[in-house]
């Protein structure tokens, strides 16, 4: 493993994880398609601008594999990929980061996200230095009317 410095930020990378049911590892090129579901998805991108031209995709994808921080999320019995959790060191510009995740439909509704997203940051708590890292939720309420919830 290596130290990469992402600004004043010390993340330790490449690093992969585990809980239970998932693995969470760096993004591989054979990941590339599964990946680039997640912003081409009308459903996973629903809340989150609508789906991605190919032009865009194309152009986050160059050098997408191996980036710190960008963990792909995959089932331990079959090896099927679920989704991708992201953390952004200083993504506010400053002293926080960010931890954001999203999941194929086919994967909704098994408790993955949280699964997967309390490992990440358990590990961004423990290994990033300096630990910058607010807890922050989304809820989607009824007629899709979200709630956000911040912690400190």
């Amino acid at each position: 493993m290596m130290v990469v410095s992402c600004s004043s930020v010390v993340v330790p990378w490449p690093t992969s994880l585990s809980t239970t049911r998932l693995v969470l590892r760096p993004v591989e090129t054979a990941d590339v398609p599964a990946v680039s579901r997640l912003w081409t998805d009308p459903e996973v991108r629903r809340y989150l601008g609508g789906p991605v031209a190919a032009v865009e995709v194309a152009r986050r994808m160059r050098g997408f594999e191996h980036v710190p921080g960008n963990f792909v999320v995959v089932s331990r019995t079959n090896g099927t990929l679920l989704g991708l959790v992201t953390v952004m060191p200083e993504s506010d510009g400053g002293s926080r980061a960010e931890v954001s995740y999203r999941f194929l439909p086919e994967h909704w509704g098994h408790g993955y996200a949280r699964e997967a997203v309390g490992a990440v940051v358990t590990w961004a708590l423990r290994e990033i230095s300096p630990p910058a890292v607010t807890p922050c939720s989304v809820r989607l309420r009824p007629a899709g009317r979200e709630q956000i919830m911040m912690g400190e």
